[in-house]
């Protein structure tokens, strides 16, 4: 995301409400075979991406 930010294709939004920019992600879904393919898909980029105290999954 930083090489997006300093090529311009991102653009950070509200960062005088958030300064530090370090806020906790919750992810709250339903595990399971009804669960959508794509909201797997996400959960898993988070669990890879996105730095976190403790998960299960």
């Amino acid at each position: 995301m930083a090489e997006d930010l300093q090529r311009g294709d991102l653009v950070p939004l509200l960062e005088i409400w958030n300064p530090d920019d370090r806020e906790p992600i919750h992810a709250v879904f339903i595990d399971g075979a009804a669960m959508p393919a794509r909201v797997r898909v996400f959960v898993d980029f988070l669990l890879e991406h996105v730095s976190c105290g403790s998960a299960s999954g």
